[in-house]
C-alpha cells in the first residue's frame, strides 16, 4: 500500500494533519484521533471490531453533502482515542509478522511498553480480546523488564487500572511504585483511577519522609487531612505493635486463655518482642532522610531479620535481647509469627489512610489489629 501527504495547507481542515504512515492512497475510509487523519480500508476495521462496525454503519445526517469518512473535510471522528492509541492499533493491524518481530527485538523497551498499552487500552474499547490478551502479555513482560519506568509510563498504567483486566495489578503496582513520578503527582492519578494500593503507598512516602518536607507539598486540603490522619494512625500502631507482639503458636505446652498464653515460653516472647521493638537495628532504620517512628514497614522488616538471624543454624543474636532469647522454647513460631506481622504491614498501612477513616480509635484499632493481624 502506498501513502501519501501532498496535501497542502489550504487542503486540510485548520489543525489537523494526515498520519505519516497510516494515510492510505488507496484507503476508503477517513477517521479522526485528536488532530490526526488515518486515511485505511474499511473491511479491514469491520472484520477487526465488532464496535467499529457498528460505528461505520450508523446513518449519515441528513442533509449532508457528504458521507462522514469520505473527505478530509468530514471524517469520522473517533472520540476518546488518541492519535498514538490509533496508531498503535493500526500497526497492529497492518505489520507483517516479520516487522512485529523485529519490533519487538529491537525498540526501545519503554517505547515498546507505551505502544502495547495503548493498543491494550484501544483494543479493549473497540471489543478485540485476542489482540488485547497478546498485547497485554507482552506488555506485562517488557514492563517488568524496566527498571524505572518513566512518569509517562506510570501515568499510562494507572489509567489502564480502569479496565479492570485480569492479573494487571499483580505486575503494573510494582513497575508504578518503583517508576519516576513524584508522590502528589501519584495520589493526583491514583485518587482518579481508584487504585488505593498505590495512593495509600504515595501516602506513606510522604509521611514517612518528615512533617518538614510537607509545607511546600501541592495537595488540597482534604488531602492534607488525610495525610496527618495517616501520620497519627501509623504512630498509633506502632505503639500497638510495640505493646502487643505478634501471634505465636506455642507448641511448649504453655496454657492459653483466648488468644493470650502463660508461661515461661510465652513470656520470653513478650519480653523479647519488647527488645526488639527499642533495639537500636528496629527504631533507628531509615533515620537521616527519614521519619522512622512512622515507617513501621521498614521497622517490621528490621525486626523480621533480627529474629531469622538468630534463629539461623549459626546464630548471631542482636545484644538487646540475647538476655531473654534462650527462654523462648518456641523460637520458630516466634520467628514465624513475627514473619507474618512483618508481611501484613502492607495492609496496616492502607488502613492507616483508609480515606473513609479518620484518626483510628485506639481499642478499636487494637481490636482490629487483635483479630484480623495477628
Amino acid at each position: 500500500m502506498s501513502t501519501t501527504n501532498t496535501a497542502t495547507v489550504t487542503d486540510l481542515p485548520a489543525g489537523t494533519t494526515r498520519d505519516d504512515k497510516y494515510y492510505w492512497t488507496d484507503g476508503n475510509i477517513i477517521l479522526q484521533a485528536e488532530n490526526t487523519l488515518f486515511k485505511v480500508q474499511r473491511s479491514m476495521l469491520t472484520e477487526m471490531s465488532p464496535v467499529l462496525a457498528d460505528l461505520l454503519q450508523l446513518p449519515q445526517p441528513e442533509g449532508s453533502p457528504e458521507n462522514e469518512g469520505d473527505s478530509d473535510a468530514s471524517p469520522v471522528k473517533l472520540a476518546g482515542d488518541t492519535a498514538l492509541q490509533f496508531r498503535s492499533l493500526m500497526w497492529a493491524l497492518y505489520s507483517r509478522p516479520d516487522e512485529v518481530k523485529k519490533y519487538l527485538e529491537t525498540s526501545e523497551l519503554e517505547s515498546r511498553c507505551c505502544r502495547l498499552l495503548d493498543l491494550v487500552a484501544i483494543t479493549h474499547k473497540y471489543q478485540c480480546p485476542d489482540l488485547m490478551n497478546w498485547a497485554l502479555d507482552l506488555a506485562s513482560e517488557a514492563c517488568k523488564a524496566v527498571e524505572k519506568p518513566s512518569a509517562a509510563l506510570v501515568t499510562v498504567l494507572i489509567h489502564l487500572y480502569r479496565l479492570d483486566l485480569q492479573g494487571f495489578v499483580e505486575w503494573a503496582e510494582p513497575a508504578v511504585r518503583r517508576g519516576h513520578l513524584s508522590d502528589v503527582s501519584l495520589i493526583k492519578l491514583a485518587s482518579a483511577s481508584n487504585w488505593e494500593s498505590v495512593n495509600s503507598f504515595a501516602y506513606y512516602r510522604i509521611v514517612c519522609s518528615g512533617p518538614s518536607s510537607w509545607a511546600t507539598l501541592d495537595l488540597t486540603p482534604p488531602e492534607r487531612t488525610r495525610l496527618l490522619a495517616g501520620y497519627i494512625n501509623l504512630n498509633e500502631t506502632w505503639a500497638i505493635i510495640d505493646s502487643k507482639g505478634p501471634s505465636v503458636a506455642h507448641t511448649c505446652g504453655a496454657s492459653t486463655l483466648g488468644l493470650f498464653a502463660f508461661g515461661p515460653c510465652p513470656a520470653a516472647c513478650t519480653t523479647v518482642w519488647n527488645n526488639i521493638c527499642r533495639s537500636p537495628r528496629v527504631v533507628t532504620v531509615g533515620l537521616g532522610n527519614r521519619d522512622s517512628t512512622v515507617d513501621i514497614q521498614r521497622r517490621l522488616a528490621a525486626a523480621a531479620d533480627l529474629v531469622d538471624q538468630a534463629c539461623a543454624p549459626i546464630p548471631t543474636v542482636d545484644i538487646s535481647i540475647s538476655t531473654y532469647w534462650s527462654g523462648i522454647a518456641c523460637k520458630s513460631a516466634f520467628r514465624d509469627g513475627v514473619k507474618a506481622y512483618s508481611e501484613k504491614s502492607e495492609k496496616m498501612v492502607q488502613l492507616c489512610f483508609d480515606p473513609h477513616s479518620a484518626a483510628l480509635d485506639h481499642v478499636n484499632w487494637l481490636s482490629w489489629l487483635t483479630t484480623t493481624m495477628l
